[in-house]
């Protein structure tokens, strides 16, 4: 095999990394065969062209979607809501903690205090490395256990809480809810990578460096950049996957909870109403159409 052929190859199995592992065991070497052998008539050898590339990745997609819904639109809602819920615990959550933490370090730095950390801290962590691994009893006791530690008096808060008082309740009980119900009928375990764990580490790292927060989470400025990018990609991958579009609906909700709020109570103009609510709304029916488009195909 000349150079050329191996590097086409090393390209068509950096790609079918999105299909599941198990049909990778079973149909992969068959697939990056054809493709190998289609290749040899094109020009030059080049590299998979951005079409073949784009119809592969959104082939893996599909492909793990299907097979995690087996045909069923609950089962995949099921796996939307579980990514919602997990995402509402690093953003809100687990990101808020580590900042807040730092920021109490930072403070006791600077005034040559001796500050120990927050145990309460590792609640949000740790209920969303439950979450995380599929473990939703354990991840519905420590969500509920995180809850109840930020509202009481006693304990003190756990992350920072600045904004909509309603959006901070959001934030805290709709993982609660969500969870619950998947705790009292578990879905078929499916663990999810540990990178997600990066998501908070860097959105608090990023809160530290901005010096900036919103919303009461821990992103900064480069955190509320992205989102609309990473929404308009969320939107992209409906046809291939809803389950991101449930989980960004689910993970918007306090946000859009907040607006209201808040427009309520200062009159806000009516533009951030629109913006959250016809976003959360879009995101939504993405969603649904996804969901019947997949299990009916």
């Amino acid at each position: 095999m000349s150079r050329r052929q191996q590097l086409r190859q090393r390209w068509y199995s950096l790609l079918l990394l999105a299909y599941p592992r198990a049909w990778r065991h079973e149909r992969g070497a068959e697939i990056r065969t054809t493709l190998l052998e289609a290749s040899q008539t094109q020009p030059r050898q080049r590299p998979p062209e951005l079409r073949q590339a784009a119809s592969l990745l959104m082939g893996g997609l599909r492909t793990r979607a299907r097979m995690a819904a087996g045909g069923s639109a609950r089962r995949l809602w099921q796996g939307g809501l579980q990514l919602g819920a997990l995402l509402l615990l690093l953003i809100g959550q687990a990101a808020a903690a580590l900042h807040m933490q730092w920021a109490e370090l930072e403070w006791g730095r600077a005034s040559h205090a001796i500050f120990p950390p927050n145990p309460l801290a590792l609640l949000p962590i740790l209920g969303a490395v439950s979450v995380l691994r599929g473990r939703v009893r354990s991840g519905l006791v420590l969500t509920a256990m995180t809850a109840a530690a930020a509202f009481s008096p006693v304990a003190g808060d756990i992350g920072a809480i600045d904004g909509s008082s309603l959006a901070i309740a959001a934030r805290y009980l709709l993982p609660v809810a969500i969870v619950g119900p998947l705790a009292w009928r578990p879905p078929p375990r499916q663990p999810r990578s540990w990178l997600w764990l990066l998501v908070p580490v860097l959105m608090a790292v990023d809160a530290e460096t901005s010096g900036a927060v919103f919303g009461g989470i821990g992103g900064g400025r480069v955190t509320w950049l992205l989102l609309p990018v990473l929404l308009a990609g969320v939107l992209m991958l409906v046809p291939a996957d809803p389950r991101p579009a449930i989980a960004a609906t689910v993970s918007l909700a306090p946000f859009l909870v907040g607006t209201l709020d808040l427009s309520r109570v200062i009159r806000q103009p009516i533009i951030g109403v629109l913006l959250w609510g016809g976003g959360t709304l879009a995101l939504l029916l993405a969603a649904i159409w996804g969901t019947r488009r997949l299990t009916r195909a």
